[in-house]
């Protein structure tokens, strides 16, 4: 509103005030004073009243000038402006509004049938980028890379033929410090009759993934007791396992084995000379786990303890260039 308009309400109040009171008052001085505060407020009620209704006001004595005021004012209330059908038409709006948004998300939670879906598989993916651009290069320059000795990951035994192919792990081997448990690198690897044995390698390096695994028995060394038994000759089956299985850890899961994918090689273990798989893919972002187990059942006993220390014995898997 604007200061001229609040200064002409202000004035209007003051005209009323100042209206006289007494019965012999002038009634053509007192119907003045009511045009004149008619026509400076802008009373948009009082302005749109009907013609005859102010001129009948306006003509009336002093003496009923009260009375005609207060009944035109009881009989015409103010209608309501603009801004407040708007008003009521957005609060209208706005609840009809939260009703349906509350009905709707109560109706689509009773419906809506939630899936837990399974985790991914844990992977250690190369954080290096754009590897394949070096394939060109290697190519351009024929450049050659010495074959990558890659050892075990982990080693887990299981019952020969158990169904739910359940792991375990022997950890005779640790002992206590005052700084807690200690573990050395040390694993089992024992195949007999009634045992079996798994053993993971984290596949290493890009291009690298043309792999072979290699088995001989450990000889005695400085850091290393083997607990050698062996019967001479042991037909040992080895199985490449499921190759996108995750990894086979005691913190992230190691409760069962990988199924079987596909039967790598048969080894006749002897305490001399290695053993050597046949040819089979080792991609750089996955894991590579295999079983071994007695083909027969008499006369095979294989049973060792290995490290991660030079020179490498027991079973490690050997990963040559496959980009030529």
């Amino acid at each position: 509103m604007h200061w001229t308009t609040l200064l002409l309400l202000a004035w209007g109040g003051s005209l009323i005030h100042a209206l006289p009171t007494q019965q012999d008052t002038d009634p053509s001085g007192l119907n003045w004073y009511h045009a004149l505060l008619l026509a400076c407020t802008f009373a948009p009620s009082v302005m749109a009243a009907d013609n005859e209704e102010e001129l009948a006001l306006l003509s009336s004595t002093s003496g009923s000038d009260e009375r005609s005021l207060t009944s035109l004012k009881a009989k015409r209330k103010p209608p309501r402006s603009y801004a407040d059908h708007l008003l009521i038409g957005a609060c209208i709006c706005a609840t009809v509004s939260s009703v349906l948004t509350l009905a709707l998300f109560v109706l689509q939670t009773r419906s809506s049938s939630y899936t837990v879906s399974k985790p991914k598989v844990l992977r250690r993916i190369s954080p290096y980028v754009n590897q394949e651009r070096l394939s060109e290069v290697i190519r351009k320059h024929n450049m050659t890379f010495d074959p990558i000795v890659n050892v075990y990951a982990t080693s887990f035994q299981m019952r020969a033929g158990d169904p739910t192919r359940a792991l375990t792990e022997d950890t005779s081997r640790e002992w206590a410090s005052y700084e807690g448990l200690v573990w050395p690198y040390h694993r089992r690897f024992w195949v007999d009759g009634q045992t079996s044995t798994v053993m993971q390698f984290r596949n290493r390096d890009f291009g690298m993934e043309r792999c072979v695994l290699v088995l001989s028995v450990p000889q005695q060394t400085p850091d290393l007791i083997p607990n050698v038994r062996l019967a001479e000759g042991s037909p040992i089956s080895v199985w490449l396992l499921d190759p996108d299985a995750p990894e086979l850890h005691p913190s992230i899961s190691w409760g069962t084995a990988p199924r079987r994918y596909w039967k790598l090689a048969t080894f006749a273990v002897s305490a001399e000379g290695n053993q050597t798989s046949e040819e089979s893919l080792c991609a750089g972002d996955k894991f590579s786990t295999f079983e071994f187990e007695c083909a027969e059942v008499d006369g095979c006993e294989v049973d060792f303890w290995q490290n991660k220390e030079k020179p490498f014995q027991g079973v490690r898997m050997i990963q040559h260039q496959s980009i030529l």
